[in-house]
């Protein structure tokens, strides 16, 4: 289940879960207009508040402190590692909120 605040991601390998403290969030917003492309707009770094792991150890679910709509969040996981020691795939995931959920839900 996706958090009201956070995200969700599965992984090839199982978690090394000592790793997961190097995850970090990042937002930025374009300026929408006719004329393609914008710098970015407003970056910045989103707390991650807390990190659940499934029992089989390759889902992970981050709760953070404020996602915002019509905002990229990227995910940068890279530091993470497997139980192995090796680096995991799919660790540098990148998503736009169109719309947030609200914690009421």
């Amino acid at each position: 289940m996706v958090p009201a605040a956070g995200c969700v991601r599965r992984l090839q390998e199982e978690i090394d879960q000592g790793t997961l403290n190097s995850i970090e969030i990042k937002s930025h917003t374009y300026k929408f207009h006719g004329a393609y492309g914008s710098p970015k707009e407003d970056e910045k770094a989103i707390d991650v508040d807390d990190i659940k792991v499934t029992p089989d150890g390759r889902t992970a679910t981050l709760e953070v402190g404020e996602l915002k709509e019509r905002y990229l969040h990227a995910v940068d996981m890279s530091g993470v590692r497997s139980k192995a020691g090796e680096p995991c795939w799919g660790t540098r995931p990148g998503t736009t909120s169109w719309r947030v959920r609200s914690s009421a839900l």
